[in-house]
């Protein structure tokens, strides 16, 4: 591990590792197939860019998110390392620039997106150069017991198994319970895997969980957090609301807010999170799409306005808060019942019948609008998601015959996805309601078992 620490010094300017990464690090460069949890803050980038510095042939990282691929590459370049990535922003002269780089070796990381890694263009060119690896970042995409499932992740498994690609895989999360973790060692068939599980426990992030009677004693108690926070990241269940609560504040309580949630334009999202990382704007109103991948240090306060939709999308949220572990943070979240039913309503769907089913698939693989087809039959965006997402996972085009026993199986896909979210919501409603530590709940729901029952840090024990 000497080489390592060395690599460390040069590059990063550490003298040693974090708890954990000389473990995880000295098994990737052994060649192991590995499966790494770690939580968010815990220096997960470092322990697949540091052995691809070491290691013969190129590292391959897919990654879900733009945003991030394009800063992990910028802050790689600024130390002297021949990274780049491969995504839908590039133009295509670009794109066929780095292809042609690749194909040269001239790179020693490579961040791509799912749809890039599976194209035709890109699989020629590594099926012809050495890769050291595959590492899929944010693995717990491709499980659908995840919270945040992607069919293009679970396809590229099968991929990398059936064009035997490279002899490593090497998978990071932070969040996935048992089962997710098993599916995720199924799917991507990690033979004499290597597991890595890190404490879950964010202990410098105060978990403060309040229930109210009105809305206006939530709003009160809301303000007064406000007021002891520097820079707070809110999230909220709908887009409309990330936008009214935007503007409320900023009149209001003459705070520099701004909204972030998948309806607003690419380059609107991104100088928006600038503007917040830069400090322009205190207070960001988001829905979960300001999530993974999300790396602004002096986030002191995570409050959740709104119920999530699961522990797992509550604890990936709280988890932006207090990345500097020298530094205490704090979560909150706050809610009364108007908060659960809406929730629940997101959740209760009258799944569409078999007959309109079949009219929105057809319209899906026609490549419709999205927003058209809502309109055309009265769905919501939720059902419209799931059921073009089911149709990804099942790699269906536009040829694929739509009959019967095809709806049939949608159908049934469909009720399986809204059970399982009901079940997500029910585990997070006990966390809500529990009498007992929150900290202690959160971290057995994702199989860590603690001993103590009183954390000193959080709502339930700092009043007990």
């Amino acid at each position: 591990m000497e080489i390592a620490k060395q690599t460390l010094k040069k590059y990063w300017g550490y003298d040693s590792f974090r708890e954990n990464q000389e473990e995880i690090i000295n098994n990737i460069i052994l060649g192991k197939n590995s499966l790494i949890i770690l939580s968010t803050g815990g220096g997960k980038s470092i322990c697949f860019q540091l052995p691809a510095l070491i290691s013969d042939g190129l590292t391959i990282v897919i990654s879900p998110l733009i945003a991030l691929m394009e800063d992990q590459v910028r802050n790689l370049n600024n130390k002297g390392i021949d990274a780049m990535y491969l995504n839908s922003s590039l133009l295509p002269q670009e794109s066929k620039k780095v292809l042609i780089s690749i194909a040269e070796n001239k790179y020693k990381i490579i961040y791509t997106s799912p749809e890039k890694f599976q194209s035709k263009k890109f699989l020629e060119i590594i099926k012809k150069i050495k890769i050291s690896r595959i590492v899929f970042d944010e693995v717990h995409c491709l499980s659908e017991w995840g919270h945040d499932f992607r069919p293009d992740y679970k396809r590229i498994g099968k991929q990398i198994r059936e064009l035997n690609l490279c002899n490593q895989i090497v998978a990071f999360t932070a969040t996935a319970t048992s089962r997710v973790r098993k599916e995720i060692i199924e799917i991507l068939d990690l033979k004499d895997v290597f597991i890595s599980i890190s404490s879950f426990d964010r202990k410098n992030i105060f978990i403060g969980i309040k229930k109210f009677i009105t809305p206006l004693g939530k709003y009160l108690f809301f303000k007064k957090v406000l007021s002891q926070s520097s820079k707070t990241l809110i999230y909220c269940s709908t887009r409309s609301i990330t936008e009214f609560m935007s503007a409320k504040l900023s009149r209001k309580l003459k705070i520099k807010t701004g909204f972030y949630h998948a309806g607003c334009a690419g380059i609107e999202r991104k100088n928006t999170q600038e503007d917040f990382k830069v400090g322009n704007i205190s207070c960001l109103l988001a829905t979960t799409a300001f999530g993974m991948g999300i790396d602004i240090s002096d986030i002191d306060t995570v409050i959740y306005w709104n119920f999530p939709s699961s522990i797992e999308e509550y604890y990936q949220g709280i988890g932006r808060a207090g990345r500097n572990e020298e530094v205490q943070a704090k979560s909150w979240m706050l809610y009364n019942s108007s908060d659960i039913k809406l929730q629940n309503n997101l959740l209760s769907i009258n799944l569409p019948t078999n007959n309109i089913l079949k009219k929105v698939i057809r319209s899906i693989l026609s490549l419709e609008k999205e927003k058209k087809i809502r309109e055309k039959f009265n769905l919501s965006e939720t059902i419209i998601n799931a059921i073009t997402l089911i149709l990804e996972s099942k790699d269906t085009f536009k040829e694929t015959e739509v009959d019967k026993n095809f709806i049939k199986v949608i159908s049934q896909d469909l009720k399986k996805i809204f059970d399982n979210k009901k079940e997500k919501f029910k585990s997070l409603r006990k966390l809500a309601s529990n009498k007992g530590c929150k900290r202690k709940y959160l971290l057995e729901y994702f199989g860590e078992i603690i001993n103590q029952e009183n954390c000193n840090n959080c709502s339930y024990c700092l009043k007990s």
